[in-house]
């Protein structure tokens, strides 16, 4: 089960993630701008399973693949998460939008041949 974690919001996203782990045994995984500046301090506030560190698709997707496996969720890139009495982050996940966006930004012309900047 996943919860966004806003820094506004903490106090009562903890709130309602303890309330989730009275109610049910699943995962719970949060995301969000806060859990990715602080996942360690996250997970020691709260009853979270894990968080999601950076952009959220990729690592989401192989979470719940893995979950369903019953496989090891140290293996999925972009978490922190609880393990052996401790919290331990995995692997940086890649970003296959960032390695893609170059390409992209090429493809993309207007009808005066600009192209985007290619910060963006």
């Amino acid at each position: 089960m996943g919860v966004s974690v806003s820094t506004p919001t903490y106090d009562a996203d903890v709130e309602t993630i303890g309330r989730l782990c009275a109610w049910t045994d699943a995962h719970l995984a949060a995301i969000g701008v806060h859990v990715t500046a602080l996942p360690h301090e996250t997970l020691q506030g709260s009853q979270l399973d894990s968080v999601v560190r950076g952009e959220p698709e990729w690592t989401v997707t192989e979470l719940a693949e893995t979950l369903a496996q019953v496989g090891d969720l140290g293996a999925v890139a972009g978490l922190s998460l609880r393990r052996g009495g401790g919290i331990v982050p995995t692997r940086i996940a890649s970003s296959p939008t960032r390695s893609t966006s170059f390409h992209r930004r090429r493809a993309i012309s207007s009808p005066n041949g600009a192209r985007p900047a290619e910060g963006t």
